[in-house]
């Protein structure tokens, strides 16, 4: 009974702590948000003459309003999800080390190589496709936009078939630069899902030979798979939580 008790008072204690940061980061990417909208504003205003000539107006909005309403959920998956998973997987990282050293390399080197790749795979891989899908989707949106803005103008010349055509020509050709940006992330999260296929087969591994050298008793195996599946299922969290971000991080 008083283990029960425990563990529902350490539950409400969690439950209470996170309410508090979901408090506190409303505040914070709120007050963030305001400031994005206004500065931009304020900078597009600057601008000469010359670049509004050749910029639609639609565009031009569709990239703040993406931009400012991407904040929410970047701030949300890095203060919630990322960071509190860096935490436990570099406290589970540092404990399993403590008892098998080797186990604890093999598992810290394995964290910062997956951390690495998934940044290259973004950085090198995935962000110029997603420019080109954004910048084609903010082209797309600001041409529909600007027509319908201009509808008066458009029917006074009876160009609504003409301009059917263009949004249909950037339609196409919107859906094309998506679907590369999809296939490519798709790709990475393979690589990702591999990549921790593998980390599975080299603790298994490991723990197996430490056993069979008499370092390891059947049960100490037994713990570093449990602890493995548990720093697995953070990183497939993170994996998830990454990809996720994509969009926000490449809002322009």
């Amino acid at each position: 009974m008083f283990i029960i008790s425990d563990d529902r008072h350490v539950g409400y204690n969690l439950g209470f702590l996170r309410d508090i940061i979901f408090r506190v980061i409303i505040y914070f990417t709120s007050g963030i948000m305001r400031l994005l909208t206004v500065n931009v504003f304020s900078h597009i205003q600057r601008l000469s003459t010359e670049w509004h000539i050749h910029n639609l107006a639609g565009a031009t909005i569709r990239k703040l309003s993406r931009g400012v309403l991407a904040m929410d959920l970047f701030n949300y998956l890095i203060f919630i999800e990322l960071i509190p998973s860096a935490f436990v997987l570099i406290g589970a990282t540092i404990i399993i080390g403590v008892h098998w050293p080797i186990v604890g390399v093999i598992v810290g080197t394995s964290l910062l190589a997956f951390v690495c790749i998934t940044l290259l795979l973004i950085q090198k891989y995935i962000y110029p496709a997603a420019k080109v899908a954004n910048d084609a989707d903010a082209v797309l949106n600001g041409s529909i936009s600007d027509a319908i803005s201009c509808n008066m103008l458009v029917k006074s010349f009876a160009s609504e078939s003409k301009e059917e055509a263009r949004v249909r020509s950037e339609a196409a050709a919107w859906r094309s630069h998506l679907i590369c940006f999809w296939h490519r992330s798709s790709t990475a999260g393979s690589i990702q899902y591999g990549m921790l296929v593998v980390l599975n087969g080299v603790m298994i591994g490991t723990g197996l030979w430490l056993w069979q050298r008499g370092y390891a008793s059947p049960g100490d195996v037994t713990y570093i798979i449990t602890t493995y599946a548990i720093i697995n299922g953070y990183l497939r969290g993170m994996e998830h939580n990454i990809r996720s971000l994509q969009p926000a991080a490449f809002s322009e």
